[in-house]
């Protein structure tokens, strides 16, 4: 009597009932094909574009599997993230690791510092190679480059070093770092427009690989949008430091924005000769935006810090 009401009450449901349990078993296909579906996605790439087959009639079955293999990938971390424990037990687990794991989770400005020291390091490398590169090649575009890591590298020794020190006096401990922060951005438009201006009329360039490429567009747009929020979110001045961190971040990645549009220009525009005179304008004026809005990050750090500690 049971059985037959349960085939009853599916046949009821039908065709809708069979197709959502169809569409839930391609959603969620078992653990191997979960596995593989990264690796498919990027081998269906490399053969669409890489090996320049976009119109072939096979892309089309591959764009498909592409979307395919794309949308179990974000199902599976869709799931597990919602069958994942609670956000604060995993921040409790992650405490007992170190001490410097649970100071690096549960203190914002130290976890801020840390990212300048990282950032200091990989900045006195790029200054190193591309002053060697400089001296080698006789370039004036790595020695341009050099400058500005320099910049970068100067800024950032400041921000570690007022970490590092004792405050007796608060206030003018804040104006100071400020002060010098603000000067060093404005100092730094001067590299960054030459790197435009020196791009424009051919002396160098910047080249990867398509993929390089792309990554570089994702991180400069999200550094971007960090570096303002944080920026405008600290700009009544009422946490200095914080304002210094975020001026730098922020001066940083608009010269990571000019980096991608000249790379994005170099790599995936058109030869032609009109399309090359349009990447030139367009880099002259990527170059004059950013430039002005490095110096004003800068001129806005330098006021800012005149009016610390007066009433």
């Amino acid at each position: 009597m049971d059985t037959e009401s349960g085939k009853g009450h599916d046949e009821q449901k039908g065709l809708p009932h069979r197709l959502a349990r169809v569409g839930l078993a391609l959603l969620f296909p078992p653990a191997p094909i979960v596995a593989v579906s990264p690796f498919a996605i990027v081998a269906l790439l490399v053969r669409i574009f890489y090996l320049g087959s976009e119109g072939a009639p096979g892309a089309y079955v591959a764009y498909v599997l592409t979307a395919y293999a794309l949308a179990v990938v974000v199902a599976a971390i869709v799931k597990g993230a919602m069958s994942a424990p609670p956000i604060e037990e995993t921040l409790d687990d992650a405490r007992k690791i170190h001490p410097l794991v649970a100071r690096l989770i549960d203190d914002p400005l130290f976890r801020s510092f840390s990212v300048v020291r990282l950032g200091l390091a990989v900045d006195l490398l790029q200054a190193a190679a591309s002053l060697f590169l400089a001296w080698r090649n006789t370039s004036l575009w790595t020695f341009t480059l050099a400058i500005y890591y320099v910049c970068l590298a100067v800024m950032r020794a400041f921000l570690s070093h007022y970490d590092r020190t004792p405050h007796t006096n608060p206030a003018t401990d804040d104006r100071k770092i400020c002060l010098s922060c603000g000067i060093c951005i404005m100092a730094l438009a001067l590299p960054v427009r030459g790197i435009a201006i020196l791009n424009v009329y051919g002396f160098g360039t910047f080249t990867h690989h398509m993929y390089v490429a792309i990554g570089v567009a994702l991180y400069a747009f999200v550094k971007l949008g960090a570096g303002i929020y944080n920026f405008v979110h600290y700009s009544d001045g009422s946490m200095p430091v914080r304002l210094a961190l975020s001026s730098v971040s922020v001066s940083s990645a608009l010269a990571t924005m000019l980096t991608m549009s000249i790379l994005m220009l170099n790599d995936f525009g058109d030869k032609a000769a009109e399309s090359v005179t349009f990447q030139l304008w367009m880099t002259a004026g990527m170059g004059v935006a950013v430039t002005l809005g490095v110096f004003v990050v800068g001129l806005v750090l330098t006021v800012r810090s005149l009016k610390i500690g007066r009433v």
